[in-house]
C-alpha cells in the first residue's frame, strides 16, 4: 500500500500510524539512553531511508481513531471482495484501484485543513518491482 501511495502521490513527510510493531516498536534501555528512535526493520529500511516521519498514535482516543479506520477497510473491503467473489491479490488490487477507494473517499474523506501538500518527489530510477535503494519489497501471499 505504501508503494502504490508513494507512486501515486510522492514520498508523504510523515504517517500517522498505530503502535502495532510495524513502524516502531518499544524502546530497549540503551536506546532510551541514547535517545534513539526505536523502529522496526521495516521502519528503518522504508521510513528512514525515504525520511518519512512516523507519527505513532500514543493516547487512547488517537489509537481509536487509527483502529476504526482500520476497522472499517477490514469489515466493507472482505465483505465486498466475498461479494464480488475476488479471490487472488491481483484481482483485490484492481478492485481497489478502480473501485474500492474512490467509492470510501467519497463517503469517507474531509477537506485536508490546508492545501499544502506534505509529499516530497519520489525517488528516481528506481522501478517498482526492485524497490527503492535496491531492496526488492515483497508480499507474502
Amino acid at each position: 500500500m505504501l508503494r502504490r501511495w508513494i507512486e501515486n502521490y510522492g514520498v508523504p513527510v510523515a504517517q500517522y500510524t498505530d503502535w502495532k510493531n510495524v513502524y516502531v516498536r518499544e524502546e530497549t534501555e540503551k536506546e532510551l539512553l541514547r535517545g534513539e528512535v526505536p523502529v522496526t526493520q521495516f521502519g528503518r529500511i522504508l521510513c528512514e531511508r525515504l525520511e518519512i516521519r512516523i507519527i505513532a498514535a500514543n493516547s487512547p482516543q488517537a489509537k481509536g481513531r487509527v483502529e476504526r479506520n482500520h476497522g472499517t477497510h477490514q469489515d466493507r473491503l472482505v465483505k465486498k471482495l466475498r461479494r464480488k467473489k475476488i479471490q487472488s491479490y491481483e484481482a483485490a488490487n484492481e478492485y481497489l484501484e478502480s473501485e474500492y477507494l474512490a467509492e470510501h473517499n467519497q463517503r469517507f474523506a474531509r477537506t485536508a485543513a490546508s492545501a499544502q501538500d506534505y509529499h516530497r518527489q519520489r525517488p528516481s530510477g528506481r522501478s517498482a518491482t526492485t524497490g527503492w535503494y535496491g531492496i526488492r519489497i515483497a508480499c507474502s501471499k
